[in-house]
This record gives C-alpha cells, sequence and structure tokens, in this order.
C-alpha cells in the first residue's frame, strides 16, 4: 500500500473466502484516512525460477471515509420480518368473500 511514494505497509496475502470463492489469495487493510492510495502487487516463485515468470503490478484505488468492515458471516439467512399489519388485507378479503358467498347462498335459498 503506498501514498505520496512511501510505502505504508506490505500484508502478506493469505487465504480467504469470498462469496462464492474459497481459498483466494486476500488481505486485510486499513487505511489511515480517506485519499487516493497505489495498490501494488508482485510475486516470483519460492523455489523453481521456471515454475512462472515474476510479475508486479499496480493500481490506485480511492478510499472514502467510514467505518471499518466487519466479518461476513459465513452464511446468511434472510428471515422474513413481520408487519403488524401483514395479516389485515388477506385477513379482510377473506372476510369478504366468506359473507358474499353466504349472502348469495342466503339470497338463493329464499326463492
Amino acid at each position: 500500500v503506498i501514498s505520496n511514494n512511501q510505502t505504508l505497509s506490505q500484508p502478506t496475502l493469505q487465504a480467504i473466502s469470498a462469496e462464492q470463492y474459497k481459498g483466494i489469495p486476500g488481505a486485510e487493510v486499513t487505511f489511515p484516512k480517506a485519499g487516493i492510495y497505489t495498490l501494488e502487487i508482485s510475486g516470483k516463485p519460492k523455489v523453481d525460477p521456471d515454475e512462472f515468470n515474476a510479475f508486479k503490478f499496480a493500481y490506485d484505488v480511492t478510499v472514502q471515509a467510514g467505518t471499518s468492515a466487519q466479518s461476513t458471516p459465513a452464511a446468511v439467512t434472510h428471515q422474513p420480518t413481520v408487519n403488524a399489519t401483514d395479516w389485515l388485507l388477506p385477513t379482510t378479503s377473506g372476510a369478504i368473500a366468506v359473507l358474499t358467498c353466504a349472502w348469495i347462498v342466503k339470497r338463493t335459498l329464499r326463492k
């Protein structure tokens, strides 16, 4: 993590799970303040230099002020909320339908 040509931190990548991806390389970074930072990622083979070519790339990110992120639970279960008036419309509609049917039956039986 670089700001104003000064290296702020060099976190080590570790295996993380994000959304449906498991074991992808990632790191947790806390930025000191809002601003534009350069993220530089580099890598080289540990043992065999022919395993892959060394690489290095960088890109700028804009950081906005805010609160630190909380850990995302492995599985989030959505619990539907029940509003106190959620029962009102179906119950009223059902009552009107029953009363209408009863009125029609009663009227038919009178004839």
